[in-house]
């Protein structure tokens, strides 16, 4: 099979992918507890409120944003991710056979940058919708175009994140957000880029993009 080059040129508006199949099996919801370092109860053996054990919703939109690679070569991708959106429609169940689908929805240029926008969905065997997630990248930089170098016109004011001394906040949190430390370890951010190990002792190799870490 002959892949496409991940260019801005090349992506076309309306072009579809899949649909793929993905079986949500123990190993897939183990391979993102041990990524992550994620061992929620809900993935495990313990039933969840939703009528028994399911999957992390945010496993299957890595899935969907690796949907392009089955047309687009995964070894020439260089691109920065701008945005993410995710909307999630139901829980995923342990055992549900899921079919992955997606579709270019748009391009445009900015800046001189050239952006894309993938749209895309999972559903279960009943035609149910699951998870949907579209993801803004910008594919290849131009030569020439520095990034953050501020080169749009300044519409109104700038967000500088400095606090003005001359103003006093309208209220005080009422509450802490819930604190969790989560460890890392080159095993689970191997899974989590999708690396293979060089045999001969050396860095891993990140796959999808063809380059190996000196």
């Amino acid at each position: 099979m002959s892949f496409k080059e991940p260019t801005f040129e090349a992506v076309e508006v309306g072009e579809e992918f899949g649909p793929i199949e993905l079986v949500v099996d123990d190993h897939f919801i183990k391979s993102y507890a041990f990524a992550l370092d994620d061992y929620h109860p809900w993935y495990g053996e313990d039933a969840a409120p939703f009528g028994g054990r399911t999957a992390s919703q945010c496993w299957v939109v890595e899935e969907l944003m690796w949907l392009f690679f089955t047309k687009y070569d995964p070894n020439a991708v260089v691109g920065l991710h701008q945005k993410e959106e995710i909307w999630n429609h139901a829980p995923v169940p342990y055992g549900a056979r899921l079919t992955l689908t997606g579709q270019y929805v748009d391009k445009y240029t900015r800046r001189g940058k050239g952006y894309v926008v993938l749209d895309c969905e999972a559903r279960d065997d009943q035609g149910q919708l699951l998870v949907r997630q579209r993801s803004t990248e910008i594919m290849r930089i131009p030569e020439g175009i520095q990034l953050g170098s501020g080169s749009s016109e300044a519409k109104g004011r700038r967000v500088s994140g400095v606090w003005p001394e001359d103003r006093q906040p309208v209220a005080e949190a009422s509450a802490t957000l819930l604190e969790q430390r989560a460890g890392c370890v080159l095993d689970g951010l191997c899974q989590l880029a999708q690396c293979e190990y060089d045999l001969h002792g050396l860095p891993p190799v990140p796959i999808w993009v063809g380059a190996a870490y000196a």
